[in-house]
């Protein structure tokens, strides 16, 4: 398996989830990272204008998201997107994912054209050191995902924590990213790429 969704070859609005979308708390419901990646790609999507960037997106989770057959016994998701405040240089855009028994994610997003020219910040403003990333960050066994099923969201992600990790109490700091030989299309977009920060 190497994607979480594959498109629909008929309607390029759905999408079908792969059982790397499993959460681990329940083998009938995706990790809520996946929709929101999903949505994140659907929103870029979304009437593109060349110059602009997605600067912030918010998704409201209406109810679990269900791994369950909505056609041919595969989970299919309906996605939507419009324009819902335009402007030349700031658009709010709205965004939803929706299963057989109705939405089950809501998104919004502002969509900016950055400021010309860009802003001449003072060298002694910039931050110094070296930044965490994969080539400094080695993974462990305390990276991985605590999880009773087999193959879901956590075997489709590397994790790697600068510190803390899943079973130790308290803070952490975590770079993670898709661990799939092949992000295709769906994933390749920066906000999708990324679904969650911590």
């Amino acid at each position: 398996m190497d994607a979480f969704y594959l498109p629909d070859a008929s309607d390029p609005d759905l999408f079908h989830p792969t059982e790397l979308t499993r959460g681990p708390w329940s083998p009938d419901a995706q990790h809520g990272g996946a929709p929101s990646a999903l949505l994140g790609y659907v929103i870029e999507q979304c009437e593109p204008r060349p110059g602009c960037r997605v600067a912030r997106v918010t998704v409201e989770f209406l109810g679990p998201v269900p791994i369950a057959p909505l056609r041919a016994e595969t989970r299919v998701t309906r996605a939507e997107a419009r324009v819902a405040q335009p402007g030349r240089s700031v658009e709010l855009i709205e965004a939803t994912l929706s299963s057989n028994r109705g939405p089950v994610l809501k998104a919004t997003a502002w969509r900016l054209r950055p400021v010309e020219p860009e802003l001449d910040v003072p060298t002694e403003m910039l931050p110094t050191g070296t930044r965490p990333g994969p080539a400094t960050v080695t993974p462990s066994p305390d990276h991985s995902f605590p999880s009773t099923q087999p193959v879901g969201f956590h075997t489709g992600v590397e994790y790697r924590f600068v510190s803390g990790a899943f079973r130790t109490p308290g803070t952490g700091r975590v770079l993670d990213s898709p661990a799939l030989p092949d992000r295709g299309q769906h994933l390749a977009q920066p906000v999708a790429a990324h679904p969650r920060r911590r």
